[in-house]
């Protein structure tokens, strides 16, 4: 089975790519498209069934050339900042939904199924909604990144053979790359490593749902293996289907941290800075876990323990 890789430097595609590479049943034969700083750790780890290019998805004979002869499509590449997408919108515009566009187009020439990534981020982020949320709601965004991301989401829904993955946050070790260093899971590692105190801004009140990258590469493929004969354009909440509150989260790495390595991390609490702490989200998994009933697989206290001792070299 040939797939396509868009954006497989990032965190997720290098995660994924790992994953697929190292299956014996099927064989996938790999193909990545990316900016190519990540493509020697890539050649490093992960020889013999994987092809690389240079380059953005928005060239056209670029990814022509990298989708020939592709089964599948996932379409991994993107901006996530939202400091990014509000000061450098036109660009973010163009790589976020002209490359989506391109991408469905590249999808359409082969035949190819597609699996687009998008973001819980198309429901809103800062306003107050009934919970959980789940795919038949409205797309209210209220952040540019939400806003590009959900008018990726519409080009998409042009092309039946289409799956929309609406992930929640991702967390968990990269098989190659890390993940983002402002993700809150990494934010509490981190301070863990450097045992200082973790800080959390407001009372911890505020729930984030939390899936674990080996839980969603997992999914990719089984959508791949498991996929309808006949298509219209699908939409998925990849999600936990609960909140887990911050300070809890915080409690939760200071007692791993001293089951794990001995020693006792603080917890101290500042006042949020205005506009900066959302309300608590969580998205309805209910229709993810039909298509795969053993989803989600990593309990969060397993993720976080992997996250500590890997970070401290254990």
């Amino acid at each position: 089975m040939r797939i396509l890789i868009t954006g497989i430097g990032g965190y997720i595609g290098s995660s994924l790519a790992y994953h697929v590479c190292k299956s014996t049943t099927p064989l996938y034969t790999v193909i990545g498209i990316g900016r190519g700083t990540k493509y020697p750790l890539l050649r490093a780890k992960l020889t013999g069934r994987i092809t690389l290019y240079e380059g953005n998805i928005e060239d056209e004979d670029l990814l022509n050339k990298s989708a020939e002869g592709c089964d599948v499509i996932v379409h991994t590449a993107s901006p996530v900042s939202e400091r990014y997408c509000q000061e450098q919108y036109a660009e973010a515009e163009r790589a976020i939904v002209l490359g989506t566009r391109k991408i469905v187009q590249a999808a359409r020439r082969t035949s190819s199924l597609l699996i687009h990534l998008s973001t819980q981020a198309v429901y809103s982020t800062y306003r107050v909604r009934a919970m959980p949320l789940d795919e038949q709601m409205p797309l209210l965004p209220d952040t540019a990144y939400g806003t590009l991301k959900a008018e990726a989401e519409y080009e998409v829904l042009t092309y039946p053979s289409a799956i929309i993955l609406r992930l929640v946050n991702i967390y968990g070790i990269g098989k190659i790359t890390p993940m983002h260093n402002d993700v809150v899971t990494s934010i509490f590692i981190s301070a863990s490593q450097r045992k200082e105190a973790i800080t959390i801004y407001g009372d911890g009140s505020q729930g984030i749902d939390l899936v674990h990258i080996d839980d969603l590469v997992q999914l990719i493929e089984h959508l791949i293996l498991h996929r309808p004969s006949q298509y219209v354009p699908s939409v998925i909440n990849v999600s936990s289907g609960k909140a887990v509150y911050i300070r809890d989260l915080a409690h939760m790495v200071q007692k791993e941290a001293y089951q794990s390595l001995q020693y006792s991390i603080p917890i101290q609490f500042k006042d949020s800075p205005a506009g900066k702490i959302w309300p608590t989200r969580f998205l309805s998994n209910n229709k993810v876990r039909a298509a795969a009933p053993w989803f989600p697989r990593v309990a969060l206290r397993d993720g976080i323990r992997e996250m500590l001792t890997v970070s401290h070299g254990i």
